[in-house]
């Protein structure tokens, strides 16, 4: 619960999320939704997030990170910062 308290504190707050994230950005975060489906997919899509274990959820961040990072490399070569 902890989490999430710390989530609505900053919505509340108007924080959370990306504010104006570039055409880049954007485009890295589609290039999530195709990993991210095949990965809750192999877990079983009929599973609630709250009944994840504490390894596939950070295997589901790993997945989701690294998808976005990859695409968004490619996507800018020259300014490769991570």
């Amino acid at each position: 619960m902890r989490c999430q308290d710390i989530y609505a504190r900053r919505a509340k707050a108007g924080g959370g999320v990306v504010i104006d994230p570039t055409h880049n950005e954007k485009a890295a975060m589609e290039a999530v939704l195709p990993r991210l489906g095949e990965y809750v997919a192999s877990i079983g899509m009929a599973r609630s997030l709250a009944d994840y274990s504490r390894e596939e959820i950070l295997q589901l961040v790993d997945v989701v990170l690294t998808a976005y990072f990859d695409n968004l490399r490619d996507l800018t070569p020259d300014d490769v910062p991570f």
